[in-house]
């Protein structure tokens, strides 16, 4: 049976996520302290992307004009079989997507027509399982057998500094987490009965002890999907997203600095398999848009600072937020 639970936050939308099945709740972290380096983000929801874009032109606007991608193979198992193979199967891994600048297509009160149209940046992150557990349905699902679960954890990057440091990382967190510290929270990310949890640094010693850059990435705002076996066979075309989002800035076409900021971040996330006979195997990675596409830059390419390149943009921030405030 599915956990259920309730959204403990006050500033940021969860719609998309609490539409998700097997999504349990989350955990929120506030920082009054105002950083000129502060992540903002307005998040998609099932109808709406960012600035109130109809969801199925920013889905596919995304998927046509992507600068920059990112792809992170994750180790896992054949979970359409009840015997647990010793061999991990190839195929689990995270994406990211980033276009530097999407358009306000048919989107109330905003129009392109101007002398010196706006756009905003945009991406998401998606957990894809592998093909080869695909049906052969026209529209494929997973197979999946009951034995198995699943736990996917996505730490949000809303309202907070963010760690510098992050932003060259390779995939594995370690720019900022040491090895103890990814082991005790892959440990510790589902507790007795199968249930999700959100690791916090203040409550892993081995993170504690790392310093403020482990707890801006770890003691924020965390959602948790605990997903039976019923659920897993729900993801069309084996895949689920897990965030969708753009900037709350907006900039004239070819202008670089949001892109460079919002796309070089990289997001923690965390996938942990289960089964009953054996127990649970988790992953923790941090995964961002590392490969330009058609000849676009990856994201920070340009060796500037990301954070200190959009300090300069605060008005304009104040400014779309007013906007997405009337809008919403």
């Amino acid at each position: 049976m599915k956990k259920t639970g309730t959204v403990n936050t006050a500033s940021t939308l969860l719609w998309s996520l609490a539409a998700v099945p097997g999504f349990i709740g989350a955990v929120s972290a506030s920082d009054d302290k105002p950083k000129d380096d502060r992540v903002e983000l307005f998040q998609a929801t099932p109808n709406h992307g960012p600035w109130n874009v109809p969801r199925d032109d920013f889905d596919q606007f995304l998927a046509d004009n992507a600068d920059a991608r990112g792809n992170y193979p994750i180790p896992g198992p054949n979970i359409s079989a009840s015997v647990v193979d010793p061999d991990n199967i190839d195929g689990w891994s995270w994406s990211v997507s980033v276009a530097a600048d999407l358009p306000f297509i048919n989107a109330p009160g905003q129009k392109n027509e101007s002398e010196d149209p706006q756009y905003y940046t945009g991406g998401k992150v998606v957990f894809h399982a592998p093909t080869s557990l695909l049906d052969s349905r026209p529209e494929p699902h997973l197979i999946v057998d009951d034995k198995w679960d699943m736990c996917l954890l996505s730490w949000e990057l809303n309202h907070r500094e963010y760690p510098d440091k992050l932003r060259t990382d390779d995939g594995s967190c370690k720019s900022v987490l040491s090895d103890e510290c990814i082991a005790d929270l892959e440990s510790k990310a589902v507790i007795n009965g199968g249930s999700c949890q959100c690791p916090r640094a203040v409550d892993i010693p081995s993170c504690d002890r790392l310093g403020d850059d482990a707890h801006l990435l770890l003691d924020r705002t965390c959602a948790a999907y605990n997903l039976n076996a019923t659920d897993l066979r729900r993801w069309k075309g084996g895949r689920l997203e897990v965030y969708a989002w753009g900037s709350t800035t907006t900039h004239s076409k070819g202008d670089t600095d949001g892109y460079n900021f919002f796309g070089s971040l990289a997001w923690p996330v965390l996938a942990s398999f289960g089964n009953t006979t054996y127990g649970h195997t988790a992953k923790m990675s941090c995964v961002r848009a590392t490969d330009g596409v058609d000849g676009s830059k990856a994201p920070g390419d340009d060796g500037e600072s990301s954070a200190s390149r959009l300090s300069g943009s605060l008005a304009m921030t104040m400014v779309a937020l007013a906007s997405a405030v009337l809008l919403l």
